[in-house]
């Protein structure tokens, strides 16, 4: 477990949420093939799972020490299209039914129900005061189980 993890997994513990590291949730996406209906499964990446009887948090990580830091190019609806964009780094972000359908997962595998759910960004490092400001207003709009945190 990486540094930035292991300091989430500490704070995630300290509401007394049972925490495990990674898990890959898989989702089956129709391609973009016009001819036939095909599939294709992916598993998208949680860092860490918290867990207690009223609530489960689905902790995505980036910390980005060393690095720039994670920037409003990463996220469809604010990045800059003049300038090259990172959305597949926050894909769960990003895209709608793939958050729809890692929570969904989610619920059925622990059996909670999708309201019990919360996804969360925690990072480390922003590349600037100003991306931060728009990441954390854009994902405050958006919508996922019970509702987006970032920490």
């Amino acid at each position: 477990m990486e540094g930035f993890e292991h300091v989430v997994k500490i704070a995630l513990e300290c509401e007394n949420l049972i925490v495990t590291g990674n898990l890959k949730f898989y989702v089956k996406r129709k391609t973009s093939k016009k001819k036939t209906d095909e599939y294709q499964t992916h598993g998208y990446e949680i860092d860490l799972v918290g867990a207690r009887r009223d609530k489960l948090v689905l902790a995505s990580v980036k910390s980005f020490f060393g690095s720039r830091g994670v920037s409003r190019q990463g996220f469809k609806g604010i990045a800059d299209e003049s300038k090259k964009t990172y959305f597949a780094l926050h894909k769960i972000f990003n895209e709608a039914a793939i958050r729809e359908k890692v929570i969904e997962e989610a619920a059925r595998i622990y059996g909670y129900d999708e309201d019990q759910i919360e996804l969360r960004l925690y990072v480390g490092k922003f590349a600037s005061a100003a991306d931060k400001d728009i990441v954390v207003s854009h994902l405050e709009n958006l919508h996922a189980g019970s509702g987006n945190r970032l920490f």
